[in-house]
């Protein structure tokens, strides 16, 4: 999902997807490369490095199967010390836990039956409940993830035109891409990652599927810079990492 009211782009194109290849959401980092003996683009589900970046995916016709989801809460002081996402079906290793004012949580994934102890917080990925330990009673944390939606949690929140161009992707393999500078706020970034540690030593990075992040193997966003951080003041879509990059 891209916040159309922040976004500036050089050079807006449609490319042919490669073989097989699918988009699902806009705001998605796109490669490309050469196809009998045409460019095409499409996803990287596992980046090597090796990649050639392409832009950014513009879908303005699809509904979204995944959103960033942040909420800042109090940690129950008594009772089960269990707190409820407003989403279940949280994806996997996209946690980040803050104490407002202190440090970062441990995320535990696993026998969500279990005690946490202090400073780990428990995951129910299917439920979207979390687990708190007695020590961390009281205190304010801010809480960011991904999560999968369903079609109708997806037409709830975002809505679909009712008159539309859904076809192009799906009928003739075709997806719309932005280039050149591009600045743009998308919520296809890694949730898991601080973006306030961006530097030139730890620059903007191609993530799996498509997403932004920090660290790994994938390439370097040419002049990646962040412009704002995700926050809990962001759009109705949700938090939204704005970056900025050249790619021709």
């Amino acid at each position: 999902m891209i916040d159309r009211k922040q976004i500036h782009y050089s050079e807006q194109l449609d490319r042919n997807l490669a073989a097989g290849a699918t988009v699902q959401n806009e705001g998605m980092i796109l490669c490309e490369m050469v196809q009998n003996g045409g460019a095409v683009v499409f996803v990287q589900p596992v980046v090597t490095g090796t990649e050639q970046l392409a832009g950014v995916s513009l879908l303005p016709y699809q509904l979204p199967t995944n959103m960033t989801l942040e909420q800042q809460f109090v940690i129950p002081s008594s009772g089960s010390l269990i707190f409820q996402l407003r989403f279940g079906n949280v994806v996997s290793l996209s946690e980040l836990a803050m104490i407002v004012g202190g440090g970062y949580l441990t995320i535990d994934e696993t026998a969500f039956s279990a005690t946490p102890p202090t400073g780990t917080v428990k995951v129910n990925l299917l439920t979207g409940q979390l687990k708190f330990a007695a020590g961390n009673a009281g205190a304010t944390v801010n809480f960011i993830c991904r999560v999968n939606l369903t079609v109708a949690q997806s037409s709830m929140l975002f809505q679909s035109r009712s008159i539309n161009n859904a076809g192009l992707v799906p009928i003739y393999a075709q997806v719309g891409i932005l280039k050149g500078y591009v600045e743009v706020s998308t919520d296809q970034f890694d949730s898991s990652m601080d973006f306030s540690t961006e530097s030139s030593v730890n620059p903007l990075r191609l993530g799996n599927n498509g997403q932004v992040t920090l660290g790994g193997v994938g390439p370097v966003l040419p002049q990646g810079k962040v412009l704002a951080v995700p926050d809990l003041s962001g759009t109705l879509q949700g938090p939204m990492l704005r970056f900025s990059m050249l790619v021709g």
